[in-house]
């Protein structure tokens, strides 16, 4: 339950306004079986649940990799800014090939630009349906330079089918 739910013990609690970037594959192998649509669906449920006083940004990922705010960092989650969210998200499409290292690289930079003393939780959410196919491709090269990346303690949440990029 959430404060503001209407349950007198969890109105009282005070959690940890996260910092949230979700990282999303657009690459080609997203259009079997409903996979974009699916990624889109999950991308605004998040979106439209982030709370005011929430940091958040997208990253979207096939052969290039395109942020929702391109700036280094992530934005308050105002309701100007989950509305543009929700239209990035819209026009989302899949193509091209799958580019992990260059998605992380991009994803690590933007969570980078927010002081772990903030007291924030930082949080990545990376949804993939595949091996890399574009940059490095070699899953321990990918994650070493993921740890050399994570200078500022980020949880990273793998949902997906990652092979062996993240065992």
């Amino acid at each position: 339950l959430l404060p503001g739910s209407g349950n007198a013990a969890a109105d009282d609690l005070n959690p940890v306004a996260p910092n949230i970037l979700l990282l999303v594959d657009t690459s080609g192998s997203m259009l079997a079986d409903g996979k974009m649509e699916q990624a889109k669906a999950a991308l605004r449920h998040c979106a439209s649940s982030l709370r005011s006083h929430d940091r958040f940004n997208i990253v979207a990922f096939g052969t290039a990799v395109k942020s929702f705010r391109e700036e280094a960092g992530l934005v308050e989650a105002s309701e100007e800014n989950r509305k543009a969210a929700l239209d990035f998200i819209d026009d989302l499409a899949a193509r091209g090939g799958t580019h992990i290292s260059k998605a992380l690289e991009t994803a690590f930079a933007h969570m980078a630009a927010h002081d772990k003393a903030s007291g924030r939780m930082p949080m990545l959410l990376f949804a993939t349906d595949g091996l890399p196919t574009i940059g490095e491709r070699e899953p321990a090269k990918i994650l070493s330079r993921a740890k050399e990346l994570n200078t500022v303690g980020v949880r990273l949440f793998a949902f997906g089918d990652f092979g062996a990029v993240l065992d």
